[in-house]
C-alpha cells in the first residue's frame, strides 16, 4: 500500500531532476530522492524483499551524498543499517552504523539511532564489551538529541530508542533489564499503535527473553500472540523471521506442543502472505 502511495512522488521528482535545474534545487530533489528511495527500501525491507530493499537504500545513499545534506547522510545510512540486522550479517550493520556516525560530528537524532543500532547490533553479534559501552554512547546521545514523542516518519522518540535497547539487552542476556525496558516501551507505543510491527518485533524480544529464562512454552504462545495481533496485512517477512529466531532458540528436547503451534502459525502465514501477494499482483496487471 505504501509502495503504492510512494510511485507519484517518485515519478514526479524523476521528471524534475531530469530537467536542468539550479543547483540548490538540484540539490533539494537529491534529498527528496533520498527521502523517498529510504520509504520505499522501508516498505521492501518490512516485506522481506532483501535485493530489492539493498538497492533502493543504495539509491538513498547516493542522492543523499548529491544533495550535500549532512544529517540526510546520516540518516539514510543509519535507516539501511536495519536491513543486515534483520536479514543478513549483523557486522555489516555495525559497518554501516560507523559509516554513519563518521560522516559528521553535528548531534541530531539520527547519529542516535545509529548508536542504538550499532549497540544493538554488537550486542547480536556476542561482542558484549563493545555492544554495553555502544549501549552507554547511544543513550548519552540520545538524551542529547533525541526527538519528541511522535509517529513523523524519520523522527527517533524514545518508544523507538527503547525498542533497541530492548534488542540489545535481549542480546545480551540481560532479561531483567529487558522485560523492563520492553514494558516501558510497549507503554509509549500505547494499546493502538500507528506503527504496530515495532511492538510486535519487542514483544519477540520479550518471547526470546523467555527462551533464555527456560520457559520456553511461556516464549511460543507470546511469539505467537505477537505475530497474531497484527493485521494480516503486516504479518510479513520482518516479523516472521523474528518469530523463527525463537523457535531456534528453543533446543530441540524442549519443543512441546506450544512451539510446534507456533511452527504451524509462521508456516500458514507465510502460505497467505504469498496468496496476498499473488493476488496483489492479478489486480496491478
Amino acid at each position: 500500500m505504501m509502495l503504492s502511495r510512494l510511485v507519484a512522488e517518485c515519478a514526479e521528482v524523476q521528471i524534475l531532476s531530469q530537467r536542468r535545474q539550479p543547483a540548490a534545487v538540484q540539490a533539494r530533489l537529491s534529498g527528496a530522492a533520498a527521502l523517498l528511495a529510504t520509504m520505499c527500501a522501508d516498505a521492501l525491507m518490512r516485506l522481506g524483499n532483501v535485493c530489492e530493499a539493498r538497492l533502493w537504500f543504495r539509491t538513498a545513499i547516493h542522492a543523499a551524498d548529491d544533495s550535500s545534506d549532512g544529517r540526510l547522510q546520516v540518516l539514510v545510512r543509519a535507516q539501511s543499517a536495519m536491513l543486515p540486522y534483520y536479514f543478513g550479517d549483523p557486522q555489516q550493520t555495525v559497518v554501516l552504523t560507523e559509516a554513519a556516525l563518521a560522516v559528521t560530528a553535528a548531534p541530531s537524532s539520527s547519529a542516535a539511532l545509529a548508536a542504538a543500532g550499532r549497540a544493538r547490533a554488537l550486542a547480536r553479534l556476542g561482542a558484549d564489551g563493545q555492544a554495553r559501552r555502544a549501549v552507554l554512547q547511544a543513550r548519552r546521545m540520545f538524551d542529547r538529541v533525541g526527538d519528541d514523542d511522535s509517529d513523523t516518519a524519520f523522527q527517533f522518540p524514545m518508544k523507538r530508542m527503547l525498542f533497541y535497547l530492548s534488542g540489545a539487552s535481549t542480546w545480551l542476556g540481560d532479561t531483567s533489564e529487558a522485560y523492563q525496558v520492553q514494558e516501558e516501551a510497549l507503554r509509549l507505543y500505547g494499546p493502538s499503535p500507528s506503527v504496530p510491527i515495532d511492538p510486535a518485533l519487542i514483544a519477540l524480544d520479550r518471547s526470546m527473553c523467555l527462551v533464555r529464562d527456560r520457559r520456553a512454552a511461556e516464549a511460543a504462545v507470546s511469539a505467537l500472540d505477537a505475530v497474531a495481533t497484527l493485521p494480516e496485512a503486516q504479518r510479513t517477512e520482518i516479523v516472521l523471521a523474528r518469530a523463527d529466531d525463537v523457535i531456534s532458540a528453543v533446543p530441540v528436547k524442549h519443543r512441546g506442543s506450544e512451539v510446534a503451534a507456533l511452527v504451524d502459525y509462521v508456516r500458514a502465514c507465510r502460505e497467505r502472505s504469498r496468496t496476498l501477494a499473488v493476488g496483489t499482483a492479478a489486480l496491478d496487471s
